[in-house]
């Protein structure tokens, strides 16, 4: 081999004692797989071409390459149409796990998601329905689609940079038409929710009365709200923040948690400040909070108090180790005492461990009901909950989440009868 330019003959004088070598790291399985991807597709550009031209069999071409599995052998119905679905999610999944943000296969990724649509469907027939109601619907492929934009925020997704978010809007459309037309919404919520937690992510206080700034436009908007009335198609028919709120409480009455993710989730916090500035009927507001937030043994729960409580859970400091225990909903259901609870914290009680018994009602009320019920003296008096506010509790058995109380709890169990 020729010396390379700017090659020094004094080197040969140099000291050149091997340098100790260290051992590469192994590749994980996931990592191994980003990088083949990235090496098969090189110039997205050229793939994307492919595709334009050939249509799904430059599709196959690429998932061969790149090892995407073929399935279609193992379906008993519908095998080539299941397969191709499989192809095509199974490829632009690779392809979103490889993106950067320097690196990303938007123009591909787009030819991959027109090529999905255009896929055959299959429907469900007599032999392949769980259910009878099943028949004919095309549910299939909202379930693949789906699993393109849901994985927001936790993995890659559509959502994940700016340059795919039309195609994420295509599938949601998509799956939106294929819903109203078959009668079907199952899957539609996991396309279309995770739009909205990407808008409410984002989302500063002073823009509620601003559009959106992601949103399916798909003809069919209407006609889904029209047919299911639930969170998702609130979504689909508000253009902005506050009348989505506005139409969750006045008409879906869905629970916010199928909506906007569980207590920790920051858009629920957000969906109870755009509430608190809503204007709705005291009446309307206190009919969904009944319905939804029950506090067992705290009737009167506002946005406004929630809200409060969320946050004086979150910046919840100081520990209070032990077993707390809420009374009504929990150690006693339907004016019964919870058998299988109270023998194990007769249990905990025996192991030297603290169980203390609260409540957000009156203590007093609730200790004469327990000694009524047979509960041993040993562990009263129940107390109230409020003493508990900011403050993160060892291990909670109650049926009402730790945030919504004010408290934080390091451990939560529920033992129902």
């Amino acid at each position: 081999m020729p010396p390379q330019e700017g090659f020094n003959k004094e080197h040969d004088n140099k000291d050149l004692t091997p340098k100790q070598e260290t051992s590469p790291e192994v590749e994980d399985e996931e990592t191994k797989q980003i990088r083949e991807t990235r090496e098969v597709v090189g110039d997205s550009s050229i793939w994307k071409k492919a595709i334009e031209q050939k249509g799904f069999s430059a599709v196959k071409e690429l998932a061969e390459r790149i090892g995407v599995p073929d399935y279609s052998k193992y379906y008993t119905y519908q095998a080539e149409a299941n397969g191709n679905l499989d192809l095509n999610e199974g490829l632009s999944s690779r392809l979103l796990d490889a993106q950067t943000p320097e690196e990303k296969y938007k123009n591909l990724i787009e030819v991959l998601v027109d090529e999905l649509i255009k896929l055959e469907k299959p429907k469900y027939t007599s032999e392949d329905a769980d259910t009878p109601d099943m028949i004919g619907k095309r549910t299939e492929w909202n379930h693949r689609a789906c699993h393109l934009i849901e994985g927001y925020p936790r993995r890659s997704s559509l959502l994940t940079y700016p340059e795919t978010h039309e195609a994420a809007k295509k599938i949601a459309n998509e799956g939106v038409k294929l819903a109203v037309e078959d009668e079907e919404s199952l899957n539609v919520s996991r396309m279309v929710l995770p739009m909205m937690k990407w808008n409410m992510d984002r989302l500063s206080m002073e823009d509620i009365d601003k559009p959106f700034m992601l949103h399916p436009d798909s003809p069919f908007n209407e006609s889904y709200n029209e047919k299911f009335k639930d969170g998702v198609g609130a979504f689909l028919t508000s253009k902005t923040p506050r009348e989505f709120v506005e139409k969750v409480v006045r008409v879906v009455s869905d629970h916010p948690f199928l909506i906007f993710g569980d207590e920790e989730s920051d858009g629920l916090k957000k969906f109870l400040e755009i509430l608190a500035k809503c204007n709705i009927e005291k009446e309307v507001v206190k009919d969904y909070f009944s319905k939804n937030f029950s506090l067992g043994d705290q009737p009167n729960v506002s946005p406004e108090s929630l809200l409060e409580n969320i946050k004086a859970s979150e910046t919840a400091q100081e520990v209070e180790p032990g077993n707390f225990v809420d009374v009504d909903g929990t150690l006693i259901i339907n004016g019964r005492i919870n058998d299988p609870l109270l023998q194990r914290l007769q249990e905990l009680v025996q192991k030297g461990e603290k169980v203390v018994i609260f409540t957000g009602g009156n203590p007093e009320q609730a200790t004469s009901q327990l000694r009524r019920l047979g509960v041993p003296e040993n562990f009263f008096p129940v107390v109230s909950k409020s003493g508990f506010r900011g403050k993160i509790l060892g291990q909670l058995f109650d049926d009402t989440p730790a945030q919504f109380q004010g408290f934080k709890a390091r451990k939560e169990g529920y033992i129902g009868k």
